[in-house]
């Protein structure tokens, strides 16, 4: 009867009856769905960071090309009214 218990066959008859709620394959199973579930929504957090941050280096560059072409209008300028 034991054996029975644990025979794929017959598994299903023994959880409608009750024996288990639950086999230790299944605890496990949503055990680790729920961890992965949870490193999931840290990696989409993580993301949405990092996005975000990268929308601001992005907008730097283009700020700090900007200055440098002020930079070099302003030097060629000062260059041409020195000669």
């Amino acid at each position: 009867m034991e054996a029975l218990k644990h025979n794929w066959f017959f598994k299903g008859y023994f959880e409608r009856r009750g024996f288990f709620s639950q086999t230790e394959f299944e605890k496990e199973y949503e055990k680790r769905k729920q961890e992965l579930a949870e490193l999931e929504k840290n990696l989409q957090n993580q993301k949405r960071s990092l996005d975000e941050q990268t929308r601001q280096v992005q907008q730097l560059q283009k700020v700090l090309q900007e200055h440098v072409r002020e930079l070099e209008k302003n030097r060629a300028k000062n260059k041409s009214e020195g000669n």
